[in-house]
C-alpha cells in the first residue's frame, strides 16, 4: 500500500515529556510499521523542534520528501492533559508551520504521478486558509483517479465548521470518527444527537456516498458500516495509559489490512488490536510488542 497523509507534524507536550505527533503523521508512521510505503505532506518550522522532528520522520519509516520548512512560523506544539481514565485534552497553538502548507504545481504533479493507493487527511490542518487551499487542490487533483480518500474527522477544540465537515465527508470514500464525534455530526447534519449509531452510519453513507463508515468505541470496539450493513466489531479491553495516537494506529492497521484484500470487518478486528495496544502505552508511537508484530505479520503476510 502506498499512502500519502496530509497535515500536521507537531510535538505533543505531556507534562515534562514531549512526543512527536500530529494525527496525519501518527497515521503515516503506524502505516509504515504495518508495511506500507508512507509519505507525509506537511510543514515544519526552521527551528530546533523542526529539525528534530524532521530527523525523526524518517526514523519512523515515513518518506519526508514532501515535508517543507518555514522560516516565519514555528513548528507546531500541543499541550496535552491526560485525565485519570487516559483520555487526552489538547491545547493547540495557532499560526504555526503546518498552517502554511504550500502546494506548488510541481508538488501536485509529483503527487499525482506517484499513484498513491490512499490519501489521508483530517480537519485540524484546514483551520488556516493556506493549508486548507492546498488540501482542496490535492483533492481536486485526485478526483477521478484510483486513489481512495480516507478522512479521519478528528475534531479538535473549535477548529471545525459544519460546511467544512460536509465538504470533507462528500469527497471521502472511507470516514472514521469516534463516538463523541458521531454525536456532534449527528447534531450538525441531522439535528438529532440521540440517533442510533447504525442509523447514523447508514444515513451518512447513503446521503454522502461514503463506502465505509467507521465509528470507534474505545474498549467497546468499532462500528463498521459497509454495503448497507452495520457490523459491531468487538474491542480489546486494556488498561489505558493514554489514548494519544490510538485512533491513528487503528486507522493505519485498518487501511493496511483493507488494501491487503481483507474485508472491512476483518480489517477492523486487526485495527482494534493495534489501537488498543497503543492506548495501553504512553505516547502516540510506542514501540510495538512482539505480540503485535506477530499479529501484523500473520494477518498482512504476502
Amino acid at each position: 500500500m502506498k499512502l500519502l497523509a496530509f497535515g500536521e507534524i507537531l510535538w505533543d507536550i505531556v507534562g515534562d515529556a514531549k512526543y512527536l505527533g500530529g494525527a496525519p503523521f501518527n497515521l503515516a508512521a503506524h502505516a509504515s510499521r504495518c508495511g506500507a510505503q508512507a509519505t507525509i505532506l506537511s510543514r515544519l518550522g526552521q527551528d530546533a523542534l523542526g529539525t528534530e522532528a524532521l530527523a525523526a520522520v524518517t526514523q519512523y519509516g515515513v518518506d519526508d520528501c514532501l515535508v517543507q520548512r518555514d522560516t516565519d512560523h514555528a513548528t507546531g506544539t500541543v499541550d496535552v492533559t491526560v485525565s485519570q481514565d487516559g483520555q487526552p485534552t489538547y491545547l493547540i497553538h495557532e499560526s504555526v508551520a503546518y498552517d502554511y502548507i504550500d502546494l506548488p504545481t510541481s508538488v501536485l504533479d509529483d503527487i499525482l504521478a506517484q499513484s498513491f493507493d490512499v490519501f489521508c487527511f483530517g480537519t485540524l490542518a484546514q483551520r488556516a486558509p493556506v493549508s486548507r487551499k492546498s488540501l482542496a487542490r490535492v483533492l481536486k487533483g485526485l478526483r477521478g483517479t484510483s486513489t481512495r480518500i480516507f478522512c479521519d474527522i478528528n475534531l479538535r477544540q473549535h477548529y471545525y465548521q459544519q460546511d467544512l465537515l460536509e465538504v470533507c465527508l462528500a469527497v471521502s470514500d472511507i470516514v472514521k470518527l469516534n463516538e463523541e464525534e458521531a454525536v456532534v455530526l449527528a447534531g450538525l447534519l441531522y439535528n438529532d444527537t440521540t440517533m442510533a449509531r447504525p442509523v447514523f452510519c447508514e444515513r451518512l453513507s447513503e446521503d454522502l456516498d461514503i463506502d465505509i463508515v467507521l465509528v470507534t468505541l474505545g474498549a467497546d470496539g468499532v462500528g463498521v458500516y459497509h454495503e448497507g450493513l452495520y457490523h459491531a466489531v468487538d474491542g480489546c479491553p486494556v488498561q489505558v495509559a493514554d489514548a494519544i495516537g490510538a485512533g491513528d494506529a487503528f486507522s493505519a492497521a485498518f487501511l493496511s489490512s483493507l488494501f491487503h484484500g481483507h474485508d472491512p470487518v476483518q480489517a477492523a478486528s486487526l485495527a482494534n488490536q493495534v489501537g488498543a495496544y497503543v492506548a495501553s502505552q504512553p505516547g502516540a508511537l510506542p514501540p510495538y510488542s512482539e505480540e503485535i508484530k506477530a499479529s501484523l505479520k500473520q494477518r498482512l503476510a504476502d
